[in-house]
């Protein structure tokens, strides 16, 4: 899979998607710091979703050449016709 470092892409998804998303960044030139923690709920009356991902990114160079980066993300479903799921991926 790799790590996404598309931060902003994730932002427009998550947001279009009823999600919560807390985006704290420094930059002082090509230099770029970024915390992206990503909410995402969902309740409907065939299944209920739980979410959370947590993106660390940092970049230096023109346009980001050079980036380190990982992520980690936590989820729980369950379903009316009786099953249920969690993961946790780092």
């Amino acid at each position: 899979d790799g790590v996404d470092t598309n931060l902003e892409g994730i932002m427009e998804n998550s947001l279009a998607n009823h999600g919560t998303v807390e985006h704290q960044y420094q930059q002082y030139g090509e230099v770029r710091a970024d915390i992206l923690v990503v909410k995402t709920t969902v309740a409907t009356a065939e299944k209920g979703l739980a979410d959370l991902s947590t993106y660390v990114q940092a970049q230096i160079g023109p346009e980001g050449s050079l980036t380190s980066a990982v992520n980690q993300k936590m989820t729980a479903e369950v379903n009316s016709d009786g099953t249920a799921k969690a993961s946790y991926t780092l």
